[in-house]
């Protein structure tokens, strides 16, 4: 690890049977001596760490600021939570979790350009160091600087690579982060890992590298490459390429790469633009992948290649250029070793401008066909409204739409559901206590038996912000599926506000008692007339 940055170092112990706590740091007007209260909160993340304040099962919540170049470690029993208070907007120049278990980052700006000067390397590292399992890395923006317009090829080749989950870790989540003006985006090499709705834009080198056994990476945006050979670079760039970790060639198993849309570039004309490969899986064997669903816009020959692999599927995806030239992206099973080579494979319902499986003599082939320009569109806005109705239009931290670059505050206002309930509860009213989870069970349960019976009724939804009108079409216990303009959006019963939450069980439930048992309970009144 660079020794530029200093680093502020702790192992996080726990403290007995003291029960968890939530406590603030605020670096404008928090002090080293309070008491971690929101009227007296510690400074700063760096100092907390540094002072080992935390213990299992906390939550440490950042107010507006910088709060240093941190690094931390240890096992908890309970999640430590360390995430940005509510309307502020915590800086770190630097995160590192060298060895631990059982922790959460959430909604914080990380970046050398945020303070603390200058560094090489990884931006966030977790894992690296020791054992480590279930960390999770949320909504979080990072980036070496937040303009590279004036960048230099140079420049680009040196800049700060984003996100390692190291060789140490395992059940590592990275989601929801908006990783930004890297040289490699997020390098993938803890097993059995989960890389999701994260947006890549503007890299050097790889988009995502994934380079260990059981890693999913789905519903990601990968867009924007810089500096090629042309430019004095000669890493060959892929949106998502997979390898042994420090060996380069081996077997990786039962990878997944599902849904995620990958784009060369959205705008024409900017310096040191270039081409890469789409999903460049070259050094196998390869065994038991699933890569279905992607969406892929590149200048370049490989659209989706697999070589040696070995009992892999290929379904559902879309290759397509729309820049002029002789390199249109292919799907391709292909050899480089004396490993076996490609067999029993599965390449099924795929569109592309070819397809080359000659190498594998077993291979299941069908259903794919030439892309359309058009039905290739379609099917990226259908991914892409599929996106932003799980994980939000914006990003939360940097604000950017995952597609294009408009800023959440220029987006015009989406026209609003008409409420369901007459009013919200009085500000002056007492809070009331929250519904019993037997209670909202069993208004569940009426919209997960009328949909097996299929009553498909129509309903506002308000998750994150992304679904407005639409269809309930199914239902468990973990999550709604609504149908809007035609594409199915799985969304979680605990995302819903208890207003939407209402909407929804009041077109199934029979039972008045518990909708207004429920109504009372969330401080929501009766119900005036349906949406």
């Amino acid at each position: 690890m660079p020794a530029c940055a200093a680093l502020a170092v702790a192992v996080f112990l726990v403290r007995g049977a003291l029960p968890a706590a939530t406590y603030y740091a605020d670096p404008a007007a928090g002090s080293p001596d309070g008491d971690g209260s929101a009227e007296r909160p510690w400074r700063t993340l760096e100092e907390v760490v540094r002072a080992r304040r935390l213990a299992s099962g906390d939550t440490l919540l950042l107010r507006s600021g910088y709060h240093g170049n941190v690094s931390l470690s240890g096992a908890n029993d309970e999640t430590i939570t360390i995430a940005a208070e509510k309307g502020h907007s915590p800086r770190l120049g630097r995160l590192v979790l060298t060895e631990g278990r059982n922790w959460q980052f959430k909604g914080l700006a990380i970046s050398p350009s945020c303070g603390g000067g200058p560094y090489r390397g990884d931006m966030v590292i977790l894992g690296e160091g020791g054992p480590s399992s279930d960390i999770v890395l949320e909504d979080c923006f990072v980036y070496t600087a937040l303009d590279s317009s004036g960048w230099s090829a140079r420049d680009w080749m040196e800049a700060n690579n984003g996100i390692f989950s190291g060789r140490h870790g395992t059940r590592i989540t990275l989601r929801n982060n908006y990783v930004l003006n890297t040289r490699f985006g997020v390098s993938l090499s803890s097993p059995d890992s989960l890389c999701e709705a994260n947006v890549v834009c503007g890299f050097s080198g790889d988009g995502i590298r994934v380079t260990r056994d059981g890693i999913t990476v789905q519903y990601n945006v990968i867009k924007d490459v810089f500096v090629g050979s042309a430019h004095g670079d000669d890493n060959h760039d892929d949106g998502i390429q997979c390898f042994l970790f420090n060996k380069g060639r081996g077997t990786v198993r039962r990878v997944t790469v599902r849904g995620n849309i990958i784009i060369d570039r959205e705008e024409e004309g900017r310096p040191f633009a270039t081409g890469m490969q789409g999903i460049g899986f070259f050094d196998g064997p390869l065994v038991e992948f699933l890569v279905e669903k992607n969406v892929v816009l590149v200048s370049h020959w490989h659209g989706i290649s697999l070589y040696d692999a070995q009992g892999c599927r290929i379904l559902d995806n879309a290759c397509y250029s729309k820049w002029p030239g002789p390199s249109r992206p292919w799907i391709m099973l292909g050899t480089k070793r004396d490993v076996g080579g490609s067999r029993g494979n599965t390449v099924r319902n795929n569109m592309a401008h070819s397809f080359d499986l000659r190498a594998d003599p077993e291979v299941t082939e069908e259903g794919n066909v030439p892309v359309k320009e058009e039905v290739f569109y379609q099917r990226m806005r259908e991914l892409e409204a599929f996106i932003n109705g799980k994980f939000g239009r914006f990003h939360p931290v940097a604000k950017y739409s995952r597609l294009g670059k408009e800023k959440a505050s220029e987006a015009p206002p989406r026209p609003r559901a008409v409420a369901v309930l007459a009013r919200p509860q009085a500000a002056s009213d007492q809070a009331p206590p929250p519904p019993g989870e037997e209670l909202v069970a069993r208004l569940r349960r009426a919209v997960i038996e009328g949909t097996r019976a299929g009553e498909h009724r129509s309903v506002h939804v308000d998750a994150r912000g992304a679904v407005e009108r639409g269809t309930v079409v199914a239902a468990d216990d973990e999550v709604v599926r609504i149908r809007l303009d035609g594409v199915e959006i799985d969304v979680k019963w605990t995302s819903l506000s208890p207003l939407r939450f209402y909407g929804i069980v009041s077109k199934y439930s029979k039972d008045r008692e518990a909708l207004s048992a429920y109504a009372r309970a969330t401080g929501l009144v009766e119900p005036t007339g349906g949406e």
